[in-house]
């Protein structure tokens, strides 16, 4: 009994620090994240995502600056189909994402797998977005501490269409056991400017921390719908974006006003236990489902709402871990 407490109280200083002070440098697992057995929390989660992390942020051309006048209504006629097409908008979306992943119990290999839902239009060839620069590694830690890494093959990784607007990304992670750790890295880049994907913080295991962090014009106002959550922080604060490239004489602004959101949570429980943190003398049988609701956001310019693109299909986010 007393070596089950030891261990426990080390699970739960090491998902504190986790949690404290979570590890953003990409491509070396800590020393508390290997410490890592299991989750006070949820002792019985096979896996749980140690990091995740979505940047977004806009690129405009001075060519588009050049012809748009942010302050006047010539700007509606020249963003008008920003989330409806990639055609001569001039801005480009960038979303950087990254993931950490451990494997807690060779059960819970699963895990380590992921799809990537993208927009990609069956009908209309013009509209997609693209994935690039995707890299996924294995950490494995041996019985003296050595540390390997293993790069997966990204040509095991296979494509389908998801329905008539969206195509997903298969990656599998094959020989994963317990006590790895599974990073992911890519970029999506979109033109449509006034459609974004959503942000997801709570997954089927637990989740240590989260951040979505995003630079966005101001000249397109978001309807931010931010979890209510008492784990779930946000905050905006005013910004510049500048125009990027030169196009000859042409005047143009030498920035744009943005609103910087950074939205962070921590200590996620998994799907359908929330509840139980909050009345923890309520039996775990009678725990109903509490799902945090990732974060929408919609578009408009000026005050006029934007035309969207079909969203996500129900119960589908934009990366999803252990797909069924």
């Amino acid at each position: 009994m007393k070596h089950y407490l030891l261990v426990l109280v080390a699970c739960l200083l090491a998902a504190f620090a986790q949690a404290q002070n979570p590890n953003t440098k990409w491509g070396k697992p800590s020393q508390t994240e290997w410490s890592l057995q299991a989750w006070g929390e949820a002792p019985d989660a096979e896996a749980v995502v140690l990091n995740r992390t979505m940047n977004v942020t806009y690129q405009i051309s001075r060519q588009f600056a050049a012809f748009s006048d942010v302050n006047t209504e010539l700007s509606i006629a020249n963003l008008e189909h920003l989330g409806t097409t990639n055609d001569d908008s001039n801005i480009l979306v960038t979303y950087e994402n990254k993931l950490r992943v451990k494997i807690l119990k060779d059960s819970g290999a699963g895990y380590a797998n992921i799809d990537i839902i993208y927009l990609n239009d069956e009908k209309d060839s013009k509209i997609y977005d693209e994935i690039e620069h995707l890299k996924v590694a294995v950490f494995s830690q041996n019985e003296k501490g050595k540390v390997k890494r293993t790069f997966v093959n990204n040509s095991t990784f296979t494509t389908d269409r998801l329905d008539a607007h969206y195509k997903v990304l298969h990656v599998r992670v094959p020989d994963v056991k317990q006590g790895d750790i599974i990073e992911y890295q890519y970029e999506v880049t979109s033109a449509r400017a006034a459609f974004l994907y959503d942000c997801s913080f709570q997954e089927e295991i637990p989740v240590l921390y989260a951040k979505c962090d995003m630079d966005i014009p101001g000249f397109l106002q978001f309807d931010m719908k931010v979890p209510i959550h008492p784990f779930i922080k946000s905050k905006v604060s005013a910004s510049v974006i500048h125009p990027e490239s030169v196009m000859g004489d042409m005047q143009a602004p030498k920035s744009y006003p943005s609103n910087h959101y950074e939205i962070e949570g921590h200590d996620i429980l998994p799907k359908g236990l929330d509840l139980q943190r909050n009345d923890p003398n309520v039996e775990p049988a009678k725990v109903s489902t509490a799902p945090v609701k990732d974060m929408k956001m919609a578009a408009t310019i000026k005050g006029q709402a934007v035309q969207m693109l079909a969203p996500l299909p129900e119960g589908k986010s934009h990366i999803m871990i252990n797909p069924k």
